[in-house]
Order: structure tokens, then C-alpha cells, then sequence
């Protein structure tokens, strides 16, 4: 089995295979790489959180969410790299996201809530205090 070695401008928190193929890397230092898996080259990379990214999914053939530290959720444009909105909400580090039906998504935060965001308006449409204790 042959090896691919990414080289990442920081370390790696999460990693998440794209539709096409490449890979996206949320890294520590708050970037987002995109690679080509067969030619090994980073194509882009994605800047805008304030804190490293801990969660990666993709929404749409073009459309990309990351979980922050910053407490934020963003959505990007893998197209053309930009932030196309900012999800705010949460009070504490963003640490998990995910598809939660056809029209929303759900992140976890360490402010012991899980926000259902609803995709076509990106407004918080429930909020669950969870009694995890960390």
C-alpha cells in the first residue's frame, strides 16, 4: 500500500474525505487545507476562524461546515474558498457537527448544548441543554 504525506501548515484535529475526492483538514491554528489526494498538492486554504477547527461535514457539493473553538460555525464555498455565512450561537467551543435530516444540521458545543441549525435560513431552530458532566 503506497503512502500519501500531507504536510499541513499546523496540527490536524479533524479530517473528512470531500465528494471528489480531495481531503479537508481542520487544523489547529484555525485553517481549513484542501488537498489533492492524487497529486498531493494543497488547491486551497480556508481562513477565517479566530480558534482551530475541530469538526468538518459537507453539506452540498460546494458547500462546507466547520466547528470552531471561536465558538462559531461557518459555512464555506469550495468553489471559490470564501465564508459565505457565520453561524453564532453557542457560548463555548464548537467541538462536533453533523446532518440532522435533509434540512438541518446539528452541532455540539462544551456549553453543554446541541443547537439544530436549519439550513436554508441558518437560524438556530432548537437548542438541547444536554447533563453530560466533562
Amino acid at each position: 500500500m503506497a503512502t500519501l504525506e500531507l504536510k499541513t501548515a499546523s496540527a490536524v484535529n479533524h479530517v473528512i474525505e470531500l465528494r471528489d475526492g480531495r481531503i479537508a483538514c481542520g487544523c489547529f491554528q484555525g485553517q481549513i487545507e484542501i488537498w489533492n489526494t492524487e497529486s498531493g498538492t494543497r488547491e486551497m486554504t480556508l481562513e477565517g476562524h479566530e480558534g482551530g477547527v475541530h469538526s468538518l461535514l459537507q453539506w452540498s457539493a460546494d458547500r462546507l461546515i466547520s466547528a470552531s473553538e471561536d465558538r462559531t460555525l461557518k459555512i464555506w464555498n469550495l468553489t471559490t474558498g470564501e465564508c459565505v455565512e457565520t453561524l453564532q450561537g453557542h457560548t463555548d467551543v464548537v467541538h462536533a457537527v453533523c446532518k440532522a435530516g435533509e434540512e438541518y444540521i446539528a452541532s455540539g458545543s462544551f456549553d453543554r448544548t446541541v443547537r439544530i441549525w436549519r439550513m436554508d435560513s441558518h437560524q438556530i431552530e432548537c437548542v438541547t441543554t444536554t447533563s453530560c458532566t466533562i
